[in-house]
């Protein structure tokens, strides 16, 4: 038999919420960390040349990515918690 009850599970939505944002700091670290490795390679291992003019271009645009997936994971669990918000203004906190 078919309901028409939307049944939400707060205690989910906040735990994706917080997951979006734990895994936006992770993804930002992981990326500060490839721009330290290909800054090394630059530094130590390609030091002139045609290779090393390109990855030092590389690196500028890869260093453009510092600090984005955070702000998106930051955003999405903003949305997550005004989603829960409006929910309990609409049902009237009756759940």
């Amino acid at each position: 038999m078919a309901s028409n009850q939307c049944i939400i599970d707060d205690a989910y939505c906040s735990a994706m919420g917080a997951y979006f944002k734990s895994q936006g700091n992770r993804l930002d670290k992981m990326v500060d960390d490839y721009i330290t490795v290909l800054k090394t390679i630059k530094d130590t291992g390609i030091t002139k040349g045609d290779v090393h003019t390109v990855l030092e271009g590389y690196i500028a645009y890869t260093e453009k990515m510092k600090t984005k997936i955070g702000v998106i994971s930051e955003n999405a669990q903003s949305q997550v918690n005004k989603f829960l918000v409006k929910v309990d203004e609409v049902d009237q906190y009756l759940f």
